[in-house]
């Protein structure tokens, strides 16, 4: 009997577990942003997608943001560095 609780559980335990790490690690930096979506988070509690693609998902979701910031962060140096009016 046991080892059928274990049985059916254990599929719904990972993808649970996971996100529990997700969101400590979320809490840690201070950025609820690094979580994917609920309805990915819920696809995979289901069973209808893999932890693998959720977390491969959310990376590139990620890397595009990343890239997003790092233009945003050239932008205000380009300012910074422009002259302004009133020095020429």
């Amino acid at each position: 009997m046991p080892g059928r609780i274990i049985f059916w559980a254990a599929p719904l335990l990972v993808p649970v577990l996971f996100f529990i790490v997700w969101e400590s690690m979320a809490t840690l930096v201070g950025n609820s942003r690094i979580l994917p979506p609920l309805e990915e988070i819920g696809a995979c509690l289901e069973g209808k997608t893999t932890l693998a693609q959720v977390s491969t998902a959310q990376q590139f979701r990620l890397e595009q943001r990343q890239k997003e910031l790092e233009a945003a962060i050239r932008f205000c140096r380009e300012l910074q560095s422009a002259p302004r009016p009133d020095e020429e």
